[in-house]
């Protein structure tokens, strides 16, 4: 059996975003460190779970919060960049957060409840970030 999430690492989604490494998983998605091979940027991909990608049902609420998180501006939110599907698996592509705003995701959960922007997976208790080896963090 592969480690976590390893059996995408190294796969390109649209195109453009190599996947290098999982960072974090929750109940619907998958997180990685990726790079956006068109800008030379260091992104985060969140994938969602191949168990969830029939249900239309859930695959609205994850477009909704994609457009939910891409209308914040704040500089401790990760910016939502692209969103896309690879061979039927729904995924969001996010900025990375800054290594010193790690830890701070009372402000981005404070943010997100001034905007009246949350989905589910953003109560304090369901947000933790994990810093990548190249010096950034995501937040799951």
């Amino acid at each position: 059996m592969a480690a976590f999430g390893q059996e995408l690492v190294g796969r390109v989604l649209g195109g453009r975003y190599r996947l290098i490494a999982p960072v974090g998983a929750g109940a619907s998605a998958t997180v990685y460190g990726a790079e956006d091979v068109s800008l030379r940027r260091s992104v985060a991909v969140k994938i969602l779970h191949p168990s969830l990608a029939d249900d239309p049902a859930f695959i609205k609420r994850f477009r909704a919060e994609a457009q939910a998180a891409a209308a914040l501006n704040h500089p401790n939110v990760m910016a939502v960049y692209d969103w896309g599907e690879e061979r039927g698996i729904p995924y969001l592509v996010l900025s990375s957060l800054p290594t010193a705003r790690c830890g701070r995701c009372s402000n981005e959960v404070d943010a997100c409840h001034r905007h009246r922007r949350c989905s589910s997976a953003s109560r304090p208790r369901a947000v933790s970030t994990t810093r990548t080896a190249g010096g950034s963090c995501t937040a799951t």
